[in-house]
């Protein structure tokens, strides 16, 4: 599996055992967080859900949520031609979320010309709310090692008021443009936003197959040294938020980057490659995820799409590359404010990272941050749709508050510190 460049309508009422039903569940839950930035309509992601059966092959996931974006797309294309511009904007955004669920579970065959439709799609339909939106949005291309990488720029109006700046990398399955989720958050307080993709995501996998590297700090020094370079940006007050995988990105960068004047990890990830068994399990580990992938869809889905982010062809080959994402032996050259979120049964991390993550930290602790637990309740008799983190835009905007004692408003205090817990206690 080695990737190669080359009008309205009425939502049905969902049954109550929706969120029970095996494939759509997890899946409609994102797309239903993701209605807080208006990125989805709850009505219709559960009709589109409801459409699609309990057991829904990534066929049928494509066509019936490729459907949803074109009805979208429909929706705001009248709207603009009646002059009603948020309208459309909001119908746009719908149509971008949904053609990424379209290819959700074709990404591990980057050739796969519904993969492709798919993205393209995503990308075109945001492109196309973008103009409309009640913010300043920008496309803007970062210089990277003899190329360029993707990323939009959100900012609360058109003024080039130097401001702090919150920088949100893409994580294992998001793009620059899937940053809009979190954006607002940071909007409405004041900061401007750079959402942007690294090697193994968005533009650069999708089109160029450039794969995920593990030294993310040769990707985070060209972004930050364009991005104070440009109007409107306070250098002094960059705040760097990672979320997922972008939890071992993020700091990762920090490392090397010092110009980041505070950091908000969720979750800690300092050691991917601890995910796989060591000794006799280690060794038959990859044999036996093989053999899974060829008898269940799922698994099949998940590690295709994770081979294809990092360009190898075989689970023993993939397992070797995690072992690479590590950065336990420089944990301690970060030297800025560090918030550490670790919501609790969280899927990505295992909740195993947090500590070791922050114990590893030399920066004096910090006597700001509050003791205090943000579990995750359960609801609508479905499962935490995001791993543990119920509300994404919930928790962007408490690393958002978290930036701003630091970089917001204020000149960065003298003292610098870490919070940690579950989800945040000091140190």
């Amino acid at each position: 599996m080695t990737a190669h460049s080359s009008t309205g309508e009425t939502c049905e009422q969902p049954e109550a055992p929706l969120l029970r039903r095996r494939l759509p569940r997890r899946r409609v839950g994102y797309t239903v967080v993701s209605s807080a930035s208006g990125f989805a309509d709850v009505g219709e992601a559960y009709a589109t859900a409801r459409r699609l059966g309990t057991k829904p092959d990534a066929g049928a996931w494509y066509v019936e949520w490729t459907k949803a974006a074109d009805r979208a797309t429909a929706i705001a294309e009248n709207a603009l031609a009646g002059g009603h511009r948020v309208t459309a904007a909001r119908a746009h955004l719908r149509a971008s979320e949904y053609h990424r669920e379209a290819f959700f579970f074709l990404r591990g065959n980057l050739d796969n010309p519904r993969t492709k439709s798919g993205w393209a799609g995503h990308v075109a339909s945001f492109a196309a709310a973008a103009p409309l939106l009640d913010v300043h949005a920008e496309q803007v291309r970062i210089p990277y090692d003899g190329t360029t990488l993707k990323g939009w720029t959100f900012a609360p109006d058109d003024s080039t008021e130097p401001r702090p700046t919150v920088l949100m990398p893409a994580g294992y399955d998001s793009t620059a443009e899937f940053g809009w989720m979190f954006a607002p958050e940071a909007l409405s307080r004041g900061y401007r936003v750079l959402s942007f993709e690294g090697p193994g995501q968005g533009e650069a996998l999708y089109e160029r197959c450039l794969y995920m590297r593990p030294d993310s700090e040769h990707v985070r020094t060209p972004v930050v040294d364009w991005l104070v370079a440009q109007p409107g940006v306070d250098p002094s007050r960059l705040g760097l938020i990672g979320l997922s995988f972008a939890g071992y990105l993020a700091p990762r960068g920090v490392t090397v980057e010092h110009r980041i004047a505070a950091l908000v990890v969720n979750p800690a990830q300092p050691d991917v490659g601890t995910r796989v068994p060591a000794g006799l399990a280690g060794r038959i580990a990859a044999p036996a995820v093989t053999a899974l992938t060829r008898v269940s869809e799922k698994k099949h889905e998940f590690f295709a799409s994770r081979m294809a982010t990092h360009g190898v062809d075989s689970i023993e080959q993939y397992f070797d590359v995690l072992k690479t994402f590590t950065m336990t032996d420089s944990i301690g050259d970060i030297s800025c404010p560090t918030l550490i979120v670790d919501a609790a049964n969280d899927l990505v991390s295992g909740n195993a990272g947090a500590q070791p993550f922050a114990d590893a930290l030399r920066c004096p602790p910090s006597d700001r941050a509050p003791r205090r637990r943000l579990r995750c309740r359960r609801s609508l008799r479905g499962p935490r749709p995001a791993g543990g983190r119920r509300s994404h835009r919930r928790l962007a905007g408490r690393g958002a508050r978290a930036l701003t004692t630091v970089v917001g408003g204020a000149p960065r205090p003298a003292s610098d510190g870490v919070g940690v817990g579950e989800s945040e206690t000091v140190r």
